[in-house]
């Protein structure tokens, strides 16, 4: 006895799941829509809370924390999108009561992690200073964890006459200047180790070894050091500035004027 099977795919058969049938699945429980308007909602408000910090001098931490609270939920985000992005229906399901109070315990031990020992509370401290005549004054000063050491080399003169060179150690002094009005902060320029520079092989200052300015920015413990040069251009003086992290030798900020 022969015996035959009809197989219509769909129907007597499971249909084939690709990558096509599971996109079309998220899109259909609207889980992309969802989660970029996650994101787009979680970045304004860390643009928020980063403008309250700076108008209040709270903790800087205090705009990473947001950021790493908003990120971690997105598990949450994604699990009760998935579960209740098509259907109306107010049952849980089994993934959102075992996804949710894991998601919320993987958020809290990463915090814990990442802000151990982090000061959360404001960037500022008030002391009191007595002066020779035994008089008290309270002044607010910023905490030293959250002042940034910044150390100026001098600039290279790129446009050829000699007779701007005096320009190589005024900007640096003149943005340093203006640099240490600002409470955050702390600043010192090349002339600081000059002799140091000398015996290095730059008896001006001037040099753009950047494997020597970070070695020498570690060593004197400042967090960033900037470096610079300028040109003079059909009568305009072209300054261009770089500004690094010492610890990991990377480009922060390039400015132009």
């Amino acid at each position: 006895m022969e015996i035959y099977e009809v197989v219509i795919e769909g129907i007597t058969t499971p249909k084939k799941k690709g990558l096509g049938y599971f996109f079309s699945t998220l899109w259909s429980r609207r889980v992309p829509q969802v989660i970029g308007i996650y994101l787009i909602g979680a970045w304004l408000i860390r643009m928020a809370v980063s403008s309250f910090v700076s108008a209040k001098l709270l903790s800087p931490y205090l705009v990473d924390l947001s950021w790493v609270i908003l990120l971690s939920l997105i598990p949450s985000v994604l699990i009760l999108t998935f579960h209740h992005g098509k259907r109306r229906s107010g049952k849980w399901a089994k993934a959102e009561l075992i996804g949710f109070p894991a998601n919320l315990v993987l958020a809290v031990l990463l915090i814990v992690f990442l802000f151990r020992g982090k000061d959360l509370g404001a960037a500022t401290t008030s002391v009191t200073i007595e002066d020779e005549n035994g008089q008290k004054t309270e002044r607010t000063i910023l905490k030293n964890e959250f002042r940034k050491k910044i150390l100026f080399f001098f600039f290279e003169n790129k446009g050829g006459d000699t007779s701007l060179n005096w320009l190589q150690y005024a900007f640096p002094t003149m943005i340093q200047s203006d640099a240490s009005q600002d409470i955050f902060p702390e600043t010192t320029n090349a002339l600081a180790f000059l002799q140091k520079l000398s015996e290095k092989g730059y008896r001006d200052g001037i040099t753009d070894d950047l494997m020597l300015q970070k070695e020498l920015a570690s060593n004197l413990h400042y967090s960033h050091f900037m470096t610079g040069e300028f040109k003079r251009a059909e009568g305009s003086y072209v300054l261009t500035t770089r500004l690094y992290n010492t610890k990991t030798g990377r480009l922060i900020a390039i400015g132009y004027c």
